[in-house]
């Protein structure tokens, strides 16, 4: 939140505030990946682990850490355009033109890649071996 109402003045009039908002966030999503791949490829750190808050039913927590452990799983092994189209219009919720907008691509694009997303995800869930295969760009 600090770094968007740093940049707050840096918006475009031309584009709504959330989309601006959705760009910096992205962007500093990007920065902070590629700077852990770079601290991975020279041995630097470990990852950064965040406690689980308890729940009141150990099957729940069971269930959710494999869903989200399944869902993290998949979209590593997806391509990073296909990761950032699906992660903001379906984990984030943004429609098609927002999320073109904030790509820079064309809704057409936003939904094939969204598509093949799904494609390869639930593929993944089906047959893990399936997770690191050729992927397209």
């Amino acid at each position: 939140m600090l770094q968007l109402l740093d940049h707050l003045d840096d918006g475009e009039g031309a584009r709504s505030y959330r989309a601006w908002r959705t760009t910096l966030v992205l962007n500093r999503c990007r920065d902070r990946m590629r700077r852990a791949a770079a601290r991975r490829e020279g041995g630097g750190g470990r990852g950064h682990g965040r406690p689980e808050e308890p729940l009141p039913d150990p099957a729940d927590a069971a269930q959710r850490a494999e869903t989200a452990a399944t869902l993290a799983f998949g979209l590593r092994a997806l391509p990073p355009r296909e990761r950032e189209a699906f992660v903001l219009r379906d984990l984030e919720g943004l429609d098609t033109a927002e999320v073109a907008r904030v790509l820079s691509i064309t809704e057409s694009s936003v939904r094939s890649l969204v598509t093949l997303a799904r494609q390869r995800l639930r593929g993944d869930a089906r047959d893990p071996t399936r997770a690191r295969g050729g992927s397209h760009e």
